[in-house]
């Protein structure tokens, strides 16, 4: 799919443009690259922001950012292979989750490695109003997830993700299997245990209430529902050549609001003398080894993380499959300061936001009172 850059369907402000998924069930790909690497590390912050209005709701697509890995700058090459630093947004098809993903770099090996918040975050898109999302991931490895300015999910890197950044020590030997001897069963049937000479294996689990008596005004003959006395005969306009032989609704027969009607039996209770069917006790097992488990080795892919950073930044990509259109981006903002993406928002997102509240509750006002729409035409007419 290509977007199209537009005001969309409903903009709370006149000429207020975005990037907008114009078409359903497709993939759409975009990208930009920076002016300058961002660069990250030290006492750096790095904050991701922008904007999404989901015009016509959300049902199972995806709405995020890819925050591209220095030093790619092929825009013309760029695919959903190429390596990212961050990965950023709602993402929807059954499960409502707002995406924080990183990828890390092994410094031996030269592999990426994807690693995602274990906290699950719904993403709250999908009201048709615009929300506000923003990532601040700080400098001493902390970070914050902000939806409209309120922290949804805070923590740490090397903590709260999974796989966790930090490669372990030792690995499971790929090349280790369970011998053939090996007994894992801690318990077994006992072999000498025998089924008890009263044990009846064909009582049924439930056996009618003998207690219960049949209500006396219990109609035996009568059936539960009757064609319908008010429809005693065929609409005027029923043609039984092509409707075929008219046959009147059925209805509950009165008859049976009393007690009830046709074969009655009465109600099921658990069997007092069910035991169902019999397997000897389990022992325990005197060949029972232990839980298997491969030996541990070395892991030649390990590395010591002092303190995390996320990737630097060469540009920023839109990467989805959407089941949806309407979906607008807009306000896209990369910083190394929370106090711009604040301000920012303030100048941007939260005067969209107030525009689409009054739009809101005064068409809300306006479908609550019948002769509004009348009395507009009026005053258009007398104009």
């Amino acid at each position: 799919g290509r977007f199209e850059v537009g005001v969309g369907k409903s903009p709370a402000i006149a000429g207020d443009r975005g990037l907008v998924v114009p078409e359903k069930a497709k993939f759409y790909g975009l990208a930009a690259r920076f002016g300058e690497v961002v660069e990250t590390g030290g006492d750096k912050d790095v904050v991701v922001q922008y904007e999404l209005r989901m015009e016509e709701g959300l049902t199972c697509s995806g709405s995020y950012l890819k925050l591209i890995a220095a030093p790619f700058d092929k825009l013309a090459e760029w695919t959903d292979q190429v390596p990212y630093s961050v990965m950023f947004g709602p993402d929807k098809c059954g499960t409502d989750k707002l995406h924080f993903i990183v990828q890390s770099k092994n410094p031996k090996t030269g592999r990426f490695a994807e690693h995602h918040l274990k906290q699950g975050v719904a993403s709250k898109a999908g009201d048709y109003l615009t929300h506000l999302y923003t990532l601040v991931v700080k400098a001493d490895g902390g970070f914050d997830v902000l939806i409209d300015g309120e922290s949804v999910a805070a923590g740490n890197l090397m903590e709260d993700f999974e796989p966790p950044i930090q490669p372990p020590e030792e690995i499971e030997d790929p090349e280790d299997f369970k011998p053939r001897e090996w007994v894992d069963e801690a318990k077994i049937p006992d072999a000498s245990a025998v089924k008890p000479d009263d044990w009846n294996e064909d009582e049924p689990r439930e056996i009618p209430d003998e207690s219960i008596r049949k209500p006396e005004a219990w109609e035996d003959n009568e059936p539960e529902y009757i064609p319908d006395p008010d429809s005693a005969s065929a609409p005027e306009d029923w043609d039984e050549d092509e409707d075929g032989v008219w046959e009147p609704p059925m209805v509950p027969n009165p008859k049976c609001d009393a007690a009830g009607c046709g074969v009655w039996s009465p109600p099921m209770v658990p069997n007092p003398a069910y035991k169902g069917k019999w397997s000897p006790p389990l022992i325990d097992n005197p060949e029972y080894i232990g839980e298997w488990k491969p030996r541990k080795i070395p892991n030649p892919d390990y590395y010591k993380v002092e303190l995390f950073h996320v990737l630097p930044m060469s540009g920023v990509g839109i990467d989805i499959w959407a089941m949806d259109y309407g979906i607008v981006f807009d306000n896209i903002l990369v910083t190394h300061s929370p106090a711009a993406a604040s301000t920012f928002a303030a100048q941007t997102f939260q005067v969209k936001r107030a525009a689409e509240t009054k739009k809101r509750e005064s068409s809300a006002a306006k479908s609550s009172n019948p002769m509004a729409k009348p009395l507009e035409l009026l005053g258009k007419s007398l104009d």
